[in-house]
């Protein structure tokens, strides 16, 4: 009986998780109308089906093992013994769980916090659900490859569509009704939709291909992982190519954090055995890239395709330009010279980069910080620094307890709107006329604002203590740095929230293998 009930959840689980790292991303509904609803509500009815069975089947079980040791013992044999094992993530999930539903019980909102404002659905019924996904995984995951291989498989389709409709393709007819001066034309991309959507669900999914592709590369050498190595590291290259050119600015960052993470993660104690390997293997894919992204802006410039990139991001102005060649050549030159070196050799290329990236890097966040406060993220509002603001200001002027426990989850429209005088950005022309802002485009005021102090801090605590306990997991490690990277800019929703929550299941789940 426990073999059977292992083997069905597994399986289960497995299939569960096909569905949301791999069935999600490639669903569309049809099209790009309603796409983030259609995307939601099948989310959420099969993942109630799946959770729902689990619970169900765990209850189950239990009552059977409870009747049968009554009967054992009755019988004069030995209990069978067991236990219940949490970990800090454990606990701090729960913690968030708790937070969240005493925000929708203290709400004004109470149908807002539930279900989640609309477009959005972000409220206490899928932060439960996020949750469950979590325990599901972390306690039912066998350990199969199968889904982890859909994962890479779906980012690559993603990654190709992405690609043809930025060259002015549309292989899906995604475009149709829609004209090329449309706003969906340069902002909907691929099967996933809007870019932002998108760079927050590549920022959960690239892990997965890198880790793969390190792990393939420090592994004994055999044909199969040779075949597998190559085609993650096409995976890979495009991926962090299409960061840069996608549209959203944040993509940039994302994709610079995994060039970077892959230098230097070697220094780490937990993969310092890997150090070379790991330095090597980041030039490649930087070099590999950059290419990429200088052949791809030069054919997207020549095919004079330039509108189907936003108008509104940093990318438009850089496609096609010299500096991907010379960028591209820097990184290769860098691998070969670094591969051919003496200790000496590399030890200068190492200082090298780490200058170059250190210099660029602090111009680069001093120019986003002007270009934050001082000019327009979005073409329809003054900027993302006065939706942070006026959730600062909102926080300041709620009543002791809702700054402990919240307004409620996803309901940050509902109050902050509810505050007449705030000083909020307003949409007065364009495609976003009359529209609002749902949440503060940065995800730690977005949850400052619904679930209060109690709630941030929970969901703080689940990065911090999944930081500490997966460090030895590469994939973990870097799922937790860049999803939180993304958070600062942007917010959940359904295509970024419940990957991360299984992405942690996962890593528990390897822990807790490791442990028994």
């Amino acid at each position: 009986m426990k073999d059977n009930k292992k083997e069905f959840l597994g399986l289960l689980c497995g299939i569960y998780m096909i569905f949301v790292m791999a069935v999600l991303p490639l669903y569309t509904g049809g099209g790009y109308y309603m796409i983030g609803d259609n995307k939601y509500y099948m989310f959420r009815n099969v993942s109630l089906f799946c959770l729902g069975v689990w619970l169900a089947a765990e209850i189950f079980f239990a009552i059977y093992y409870f009747i049968e040791q009554r009967m054992w013992r009755s019988m004069g044999k030995m209990r069978i013994k067991g236990h219940i094992s949490l970990s800090a993530v454990d606990y701090l999930m729960l913690a968030y769980s708790v937070f969240n539903l005493l925000s929708l019980c203290l709400s004004k909102y109470r149908n807002t916090a539930f279900f989640g404002y609309r477009d959005w659905y972000m409220g206490a019924m899928s932060q439960l659900i996020f949750v469950g996904i979590y325990f599901f995984v972390s306690r039912r995951y066998d350990g199969k490859a199968y889904p982890i291989y859909s994962a890479e498989a779906a980012l690559f389709i993603v990654i190709i569509i992405g690609f043809a409709n930025r060259l002015g393709m549309d292989p899906l007819s995604m475009y149709t009704g829609y004209s090329v001066n449309d706003w969906e034309y340069s902002h909907m991309l691929s099967t996933v939709g809007n870019i932002n959507w998108l760079c927050s669900y590549i920022a959960d999914a690239v892990p997965i291909c890198i880790a793969g592709y390190l792990y393939c590369c420090c592994a004994s050498k055999n044909s199969g992982r040779a075949v597998k190595r190559r085609i993650l590291f096409a995976i890979n290259a495009l991926a962090i190519a299409f960061l840069f050119m996608h549209g959203s600015d944040a993509g940039m960052f994302l994709a610079a954090a995994c060039i970077g993470l892959c230098l230097l993660s070697g220094r780490l104690k937990e993969y310092k055995r890997h150090f070379n390997i790991f330095f090597k293997q980041g030039l490649l894919l930087a070099g590999a890239a950059m290419f990429t992204v200088a052949v791809i802006g030069t054919v997207i410039v020549l095919r004079g395709d330039v509108k189907a990139t936003p108008n509104d991001s940093i990318i438009q102005g850089l496609l096609g330009e010299p500096v991907w060649w010379a960028v591209s050549a820097f990184f290769f030159a860098a691998y070969f010279a670094y591969c051919c070196g003496n200790e000496k050799g590399k030890h200068i290329i190492r200082a090298l980069l780490l200058i170059i990236a250190a210099a660029t890097g602090l111009l680069v966040i001093y120019w986003y910080i002007v270009r934050l406060f001082k000019s327009d993220i979005y073409a329809y509002s003054s900027g993302r620094a006065d939706i942070w603001l006026a959730a600062l200001e909102g926080f300041a002027r709620a009543p002791i307890w809702q700054k402990i426990t919240g307004a409620g989850a996803d309901c940050f429209a509902e109050y902050i709107y509810s505050l007449t005088d705030i000083a909020l950005p307003e949409v007065t022309e364009g495609y976003w006329e009359g529209a609002i802002f749902a949440n503060a485009h940065n995800e730690w005021l977005t949850q400052l604002i619904n679930t209060g102090i109690a709630g941030t801090a929970a969901y703080a605590g689940i990065f911090i203590s999944a930081a500490v306990r997966y460090k030895g997991i590469f994939a973990g490690l870097l799922v937790i740095i860049l999803y939180f990277i993304n958070s600062t800019v942007s917010f959940q929703q359904v295509m970024n929230a419940p990957m991360f929550f299984m992405l942690l299941g996962i890593c528990e789940s390897r822990v807790r293998s490791r442990a028994e």
